[in-house]
């Protein structure tokens, strides 16, 4: 299959949202309550899955770091969340691009998704 932002445009150009509107079949059928259900808990299991172990990782260090003081660690964690906050939401140095759109941001959405 080839990929449709590509498919029908020349090449320097990007395929317009009618192209690739075009290109893809609309649905058949509509998702039920059990799909949404058993895909917004397989998102939280990988969420938690993926994400835990680096969490916890941060706060053994931070316990390491500040052996008897809770309020400093509980600052380190919120000070290391926050810049890997900001790293993500600024634009990458190689493309110059912002990253994905978070889910929800269509057209209208804020400059930069």
């Amino acid at each position: 299959m080839t990929n449709p932002s590509t498919a029908a445009a020349p090449s320097g150009r990007r395929a317009t949202q009618e192209e690739i509107d075009a290109f893809f079949a609309p649905p058949t059928k509509e998702v039920g309550p059990l799909f949404i259900v058993s895909y917004l808990a397989a998102q939280l299991f990988f969420f938690i899955a993926l994400m835990g172990p680096a969490i916890v990782s941060i706060q053994n260090k931070a316990m390491l770091m500040f052996p008897h003081d809770t309020a400093a660690q509980a600052t380190a964690v919120s000070r290391i969340a926050g810049l890997g906050h900001w790293a993500r939401s600024s634009p990458t140095s190689s493309s110059g691009r912002y990253p994905t759109a978070p889910c929800g941001a269509g057209a209208g959405a804020a400059p930069g998704w």
